[in-house]
């Protein structure tokens, strides 16, 4: 590889080249998460770095082992981290494993047995070419300057909070509609130009109708406890509008942290360890504590209290979305 990188073997020379492994384990979503945020502390590490002698040969590579279509799991962290750091000079790129790539002169580049994302100071003169692709980006990339400036403190709150109260009317309108969803995720709201779709009806059901037995639905992670208890105790499962707000609450929550709301290792648990079926006893007994994560603090004071209430006392998916405009106004 260093006839076709030539910082490569200086900054091996230097140890200034580092690897930091992580497995992909886990849903797609909580996967793609963990590596955006691996490369944010990526680009955080270089960034002093690039500033110091030699400091265009720090390089720090992100890698992907198990799980499967890599492809996949990299290409929207991959095209969010490019584009948030980019302007302060940080480069990242995205190799698979086994897969053929070619050099700017059309030489077969050595295939590597790893996926993984080089995170390095940018090369002003050289690499906008690698963004023919996203030309202003590449115009960025080429005048940029790190001038320590937080990159995500030019995100504006109000496009994600207008896009929360969005779904949770969304869901409102569901509900009054006379059914509940049953399976309400991240993934499960789209925003589209003329407003939010939910999809994946599957488990969907009519509010107050009993399920048949040996309904074990939602995602495990966004089951509201009392439809932990009802399923682990083999009682009639009866749709409730309150357990898709916790579970609408929950996914905000995600959205705004990259994990699941709940800490399990605080519980003394590892989900990858536990089948479903143990998790949904941690979960009815409420035995793990919310993540401590907040990186939000005045949207997140909103959903805890939804979180940590009893189906009674939970808001419907309409008044959540009134709360939510609270901290938008």
């Amino acid at each position: 590889m260093t006839a076709h990188c030539p910082y490569l073997a200086p900054s091996l020379a230097r140890g200034l080249t580092g690897w930091t492994v992580y497995e992909a384990a886990g849903e797609t979503d909580a996967v793609e998460a963990e590596l955006f945020w691996a490369g944010v502390q990526a680009a955080e590490w270089i960034r002093p770095l690039a500033q110091r002698p030699h400091g265009a040969l720090v390089c720090e590579n992100v890698v992907i082992l198990g799980g499967a279509l890599h492809s996949h799991l990299t290409a929207w962290p991959h095209w969010a981290l490019k584009n948030l750091y980019g302007p302060v000079g940080v480069m990242f790129g995205k190799f698979h494993a086994g897969e053929e790539e070619f050099n700017r002169d059309g030489q077969s580049i050595p295939t590597t047995p790893v996926s993984f994302l080089p995170v390095r100071p940018a090369v002003r003169k050289r690499d906008p070419r690698f963004l023919r692709d996203t030309p202003d980006l590449a115009d960025a990339l080429a005048v940029a300057v790190d001038d320590g400036r937080d990159v995500f403190g030019g995100i504006p709150h109000q496009l994600p909070l207008t896009a929360a109260i969005d779904l949770c009317r969304t869901v409102a309108e569901f509900h009054a509609s006379g059914w509940v969803h049953s399976d309400l995720q991240p993934t499960h709201g789209i925003h589209a130009i003329d407003g939010v779709r939910l999809i994946d009806f599957a488990w969907a059901w009519p509010v107050g109708k009993q399920r048949p037995p040996g309904f074990e639905g939602t995602m495990i992670h966004l089951t509201a406890p009392e439809l932990a208890t009802c399923i682990n105790d083999g009682e009639p499962v009866i749709p409730d509008v309150s357990a898709d707000v916790y579970a609408l609450a929950g996914a905000l929550w995600t959205c705004i942290t990259g994990r699941w709301p709940l800490d399990y290792a605080a519980a003394g648990a590892t989900p990858g360890t536990l089948t479903t079926a143990e998790l949904r006893v941690l979960i009815a007994n409420r035995r793990a504590p919310l993540d401590e994560a907040t990186p939000w603090p005045e949207l997140q004071g909103v959903l805890r209290p939804v979180l940590l209430a009893g189906n009674r006392d939970r808001p419907t998916a309409g008044e959540l979305a009134d709360l939510i405009s609270k901290v938008a106004a």
